[in-house]
């Protein structure tokens, strides 16, 4: 084919085989190199706090009022966004089933009870640091928005429940 000799000819073609499935093979591990790297990246985005804070305006606004207090009781306040992260969620996938089970309810409940908790914590946290008045009048604000959110969630997604069946 490319000269006489048989023997170059075959190394010839080859060569030129052996490129092109490497090329082939180059191609697709990179596309899917990028494609499962977007995921990951999807995923890691999505398994943050904030992240899933970023599913309902409302909770994020509430719990990020709280940011500043963060010092006094760090695992409290990273507890605080877990929970309002996954009762985001939650509320996210509520809306999306048809029929939603009445078991989304118990779990908000208690993704409330765990938002409630951490910032009974932060408070005690505070308050062992003898802060100012006024710092104990802003964070109690802050910490009865985020008792109003919790009511209303929860009504709102009994309400939802109830209304779907």
């Amino acid at each position: 084919m490319f000269s006489t000799n048989l023997i170059l000819d075959n190394a010839i073609r080859w060569a030129l085989v052996g490129a092109a499935v490497g090329g082939v093979g180059g191609v697709v591990k990179g596309f899917s190199a990028k494609r499962s790297a977007a995921a990951a990246d999807s995923q890691a985005e999505r398994a943050t706090p904030t992240g899933k804070l970023a599913l309902d305006a409302d909770i994020s606004a509430a719990v990020q009022a709280l940011d500043e207090f963060r010092s006094h009781a760090p695992a409290a306040h990273g507890e605080l966004l877990r929970c309002g992260g996954e009762l985001a969620e939650l509320q996210l996938a509520l809306h999306r089933l048809p029929r939603p089970p009445f078991a989304l309810s118990t779990q908000a409940s208690r993704h409330c009870a765990g938002m409630i908790e951490a910032v009974r914590e932060l408070r005690a946290r505070l308050v062992d640091s003898r802060p100012a008045v006024q710092t104990l009048e802003e964070f109690d604000e802050a910490a009865g928005a985020v008792q109003k959110l919790c009511n209303d969630t929860m009504h709102n997604i009994t309400l939802t429940i109830q209304s779907k069946k």
